[in-house]
């Protein structure tokens, strides 16, 4: 780990421009954390942010459980043993972690602090702009499935007369509306079929669109 976080501190000392390097460890104690802080503190421009990730809501941890049953370490492995074996992990990590705390590093310390997957999120002596973006990443951060479905407009009269998609136009053709039926019943299809197998937080849909006239076009007949 220390051989690692001496290459992270390399890496960024050869940027010319504002850098962020992830040091992934297992920074359980206090002790370790001050460590860490020390010696980047001991290089001029570095400045360490801690993320904390902690979980108490069952459901969520039910779900985080079974993701990680998948994993390579688990590959062909009984279920249950596997489960068993995660659990065991999980609890040798709680009997000796500690939590992060304001007077860590002499009261400098600055964290993240993630409570049940973004359901809460503190942040400590955090400021500027990379770290006003990063807790903006952090708190939007989530291990449930997403379903995204990337579509071009409805065709308009222009594209059928230069025989391209892209015009502005909100004047859709017959093909152009019928497209869009055909995808709103499939969409809702979609969502219907999450339910049923009890994907509820991931089935709302969301249409983001642009703004040219043939989108809201596009949106109203979706909708409609």
């Amino acid at each position: 780990a220390g051989e690692c976080m001496e290459e992270a501190l390399k890496w960024l000392l050869s940027k010319n421009e504002a850098s962020i390097a992830i040091f992934d460890a297992t920074n359980t104690t206090k002790k370790r954390r001050s460590t860490i802080h020390k010696r980047c503190k001991e290089v001029s421009g570095i400045t360490p942010v801690f993320i904390e990730s902690i979980c108490d809501d069952p459901q969520i941890l039910s779900m985080n459980y079974a993701m990680k049953l998948h994993n390579d370490d688990y590959k062909d492995k009984d279920p249950e043993t596997a489960r068993a074996d995660f659990l065991a992990r999980v609890d040798a990590y709680t009997k000796r972690y500690e939590a992060i705390e304001d007077d860590e590093c002499d009261q400098s310390i600055i964290y993240v602090k993630i409570i049940n997957v973004g359901r809460k999120v503190v942040m400590c002596r955090c400021s500027g702009y990379i770290m006003s973006h990063i807790g903006f990443y952090l708190s939007n951060i989530h291990i449930n499935p997403r379903r995204i479905w990337l579509i071009c407009h409805g065709e308009t009269e222009e594209d059928a007369r230069f025989g391209r998609l892209g015009s502005v136009s909100n004047r859709l053709t017959t093909r152009g509306k019928t497209f869009i039926n055909n995808l709103a019943e499939y969409l809702y299809k979609a969502r219907t079929g999450m339910q049923e197998t009890g994907e509820t937080e991931g089935s709302g849909l969301l249409v983001l669109m642009g703004t040219a006239p043939v989108h809201k076009a596009t949106c109203d007949f979706l909708m409609g």
